[in-house]
């Protein structure tokens, strides 16, 4: 690792080290939004394993009744609630709700869809710590039981019947985030 990958990380994982220790003058105001160790999905939080570590922040908005589609983090990824109301659903059915000023541990390779059911956009600050050349968020689809005629509504990147069964293959090495770009090619969020 380099010192240009590795200032700038560890500002990012002291801020709030410095903000409580009192680092910073009196009129300076911290609030700690957030303080966990598990993600939105309840998975221990992980930091991955690379030579090429890479630190990103976007923004992104998503319009009144417009929705993320199916989607997986194969990276850490970390959000602020900017404005409006989202919806994750993950694959499952389970769903979290996010307002304005909420902070975000996004699930990492979960199956998750972000939906905006309000009348204002959501916008969304996120910072991923992730790899050289593997994307922040690729596109997944998710299986759901049962035949669209039970009165399911049919959405995009939904499967309604289950995968072909392939025939059993050897055992491979579990994958991490570093070669999971080797699966997808279409990142949806860089």
């Amino acid at each position: 690792m380099n010192s240009r990958t590795i200032i700038p990380v560890l500002c990012l994982c002291c801020w709030s080290v410095l903000a409580h220790a009192g680092e910073y003058r009196a009129e300076v105001k911290t609030k700690e939004i957030l303080k966990a160790t598990t993600t939105a999905a309840g998975q221990p939080i992980v930091y991955p394993r690379t030579d090429q570590p890479q630190v990103t922040a976007s923004t992104v908005e998503i319009p009144s009744g417009g929705e993320t589609g199916w989607h997986t983090h194969p990276v850490p990824l970390y959000a602020w609630v900017v404005a409006g109301t989202l919806t994750v659903e993950f694959e499952g059915g389970s769903r979290v709700e996010y307002r304005e000023g909420d902070a975000i541990i996004e699930a990492v390779n979960t199956p998750q869809n972000g939906r905006n059911s309000g009348s204002t956009p959501v916008k969304l600050l996120i910072f991923s710590t992730g790899a050289v050349d593997v994307p922040n968020a690729v596109k997944t689809l998710v299986y759901e039981p049962g035949p669209a005629s039970q009165g399911r509504q049919e959405r995009q990147g939904v499967r309604q019947n289950p995968p072909e069964q392939k025939p059993a293959a050897p055992a491979e090495k579990k994958e991490d985030s570093t070669t999971i770009k080797l699966r997808y090619k279409e990142p949806i969020i860089e």
